[in-house]
């Protein structure tokens, strides 16, 4: 909700907060867009620390992907989950059903994971799209933009209520729509949106105008 991004960090946030004989899952979708360390950064390379955990706690950590925005295929809905141990994993694959990922989804698989290109390109042009919005957003609406410079969305806080709810009728009515901070998030004078091409942001920044003219 505060659009902190922990890092490693969450390791120590994982052992204060957790009882011996729990289960935590971590959602690392939006992670890859850190950079090409990203798995540096990630719990996928603390195999031993989650590991230990289990051993010696009973606190299993589970890493969740979902690589359908990364790779831009929302449509094949393509993920991959790790576990803690050999022993968690084939408790989990004993209720996975066979036909998790068709074969047009295991083709795209296989080819989108050689295209370095993509991903640098990603890398290189991501974060420069997300700081352009967050400083139309901040400079010409004078709103608050949250989350860190490497991630996929903005977190938007409007200071009230009735401009994010207008925000998403607007975007919705131009074809851009942004998320309500209401739902799940309990915070409805936010709005959440994603980073996109500065021609098709323009798009939204002109539908949301009416909102600059309204008393604060």
């Amino acid at each position: 909700i505060n659009a902190e991004y922990m890092g490693n960090q969450i390791k120590e946030y994982i052992e204060k907060n957790t009882s011996d004989g729990c289960t935590v899952m971590v959602d690392e979708s939006m992670q890859p867009w850190i950079g090409p360390h990203w798995r540096e950064d990630s719990l996928v390379s603390q195999y031993e620390w989650a590991a230990n955990m289990s051993q010696a706690r009973n606190v299993n950590v589970y890493i969740v992907h979902s690589w359908t925005k990364l790779w831009s295929c929302a449509g094949i809905r393509l993920g991959s989950f790790v576990a803690p141990t050999r022993l968690a994993c084939d408790i989990v694959k004993s209720h996975q059903v066979p036909w998790t990922v068709n074969c047009f989804g295991m083709r795209f698989l296989s080819a989108v994971t050689k295209d370095e290109e993509y991903l640098q390109q990603t890398w290189d042009l991501h974060t420069a799209w997300r700081e352009r919005s967050r400083k139309v957003l901040e400079e010409d609406f004078g709103w608050k933009v949250s989350g860190m410079p490497f991630t996929s969305w903005l977190w938007v806080d409007t200071g009230h209520e009735t401009f994010a709810t207008m925000a998403v009728k607007l975007s919705k009515e131009a074809g851009v729509p942004v998320r309500s901070g209401r739902p799940g998030y309990e915070m409805p004078g936010h709005f959440r949106m994603a980073v996109r091409a500065p021609e098709k942001q323009d798009v939204l920044f002109k539908a949301l105008q009416p909102l600059k003219e309204l008393p604060r």
